[in-house]
């Protein structure tokens, strides 16, 4: 075979292989009937708590030449390290007229742990007929969003519950608004108070908010106990797991300072706590409010004979 010849096949067999993967991509075009493709794909953050991310994954669908129905998109999310399905989630479009954008959202909820691989498919007749493929990582770079709860701490009213000894029984009142626009989730609240001038802890206590409705206000309370004649700063710190979300503080003072000019000294006011002792008034029933009546009625009666028998002695 001469040099000319070797030409010629070599022509032929890239000819051949040429018109074979045309063909074939020819066919896949031709298989491939839809008139939809996915233009982009947003993945926005709706929220961001401490374990937890609420993602927010927009897609946008236009339709080419005509119009398509029962259209379907699928979202799935897979672990990136195991591979595994971790979620999917499927809303049913129906129908996209010619020339039409659509834009479809999913929302969903990721651990901040680890990443993820995200494919979205586009189905027609529960046939997948396009697909886009995105990677998620760093989640737990994000920084929560502690303003988000919707809850404002309001004032903190004390009550003296009772003193013993050299003991101070406390009850804090605490004011929660929910100043969001949905009902608020159940948070841990530590109320912790601090002798004001050296900061030592002197009780702490845990509670909960418990669930507040839009635009209102909910008053929780918790006992703290502590020495008498001293001033204290109360804070009120809310937690999502373990993450601080929300501060707030008050102030207590049993043992107040009044200045009396700026170039003398400050002279301390004394507080008895007994005095703010919560005590408990029995209220007097009608029943014996009415058993006292007669016996007023009856010496107002004697008093009133003796007087007549007076003046008629003295006539």
């Amino acid at each position: 075979m001469d040099k000319s010849q070797k030409i010629v096949g070599c022509t032929l067999l890239l000819l051949v292989m040429f018109a074979s993967v045309m063909s074939a991509g020819c066919l896949r075009d031709f298989e491939d009937n839809s008139q939809l493709e996915i233009a982009n794909v947003d993945i926005s953050s709706d929220k961001i708590r401490s374990s937890y991310v609420d993602l927010n994954v927009t897609t946008e669908i236009k339709s080419r030449f005509a119009d398509s129905d029962n259209v379907s998109l699928l979202l799935k999310v897979y672990d990136k390290d195991t591979g595994f399905l971790d979620m999917q989630r499927d809303v049913f479009i129906g129908s996209v007229e010619n020339g039409e954008t659509v834009f479809i959202p999913i929302e969903i909820s990721l651990l901040k742990e680890g990443g993820y691989r995200m494919e979205v498919q586009l189905l027609e007749d529960d046939q997948k007929k396009r697909s886009r493929r995105l990677d998620i990582s760093n989640l737990d770079s994000l920084t929560p969003d502690v303003a988000d709860i919707g809850i404002e701490i309001g004032d903190v009213d004390f009550i003296v519950k009772g003193v013993v000894d050299s003991k101070v029984e406390l009850q804090a009142d605490i004011y929660l608004s929910n100043e969001g626009r949905d009902r608020s989730g159940d948070y841990r609240v530590l109320v912790k108070a601090r002798e004001r001038d050296a900061s030592l802890l002197a009780d702490k206590a845990w509670t909960n908010t418990g669930s507040i409705l839009p635009e209102t206000t909910k008053i929780i309370s918790v006992g703290l106990t502590v020495p008498k004649n001293y001033n204290y700063i109360v804070d009120v710190i809310i937690w999502d797991n373990d993450t601080i979300i929300k501060r707030g503080e008050s102030e207590i003072q049993l043992s107040p300072e009044t200045v009396l000019d700026k170039d003398t000294v400050v002279q301390k006011k004394v507080i008895n706590a007994e005095d703010f002792e919560e005590i408990l008034v029995e209220e007097v029933s009608e029943e014996s409010a009415e058993e006292e009546l007669p016996g007023f009625t009856i010496l107002f009666a004697l008093a009133l004979i003796l007087s007549v028998v007076v003046i008629h002695r003295r006539r």
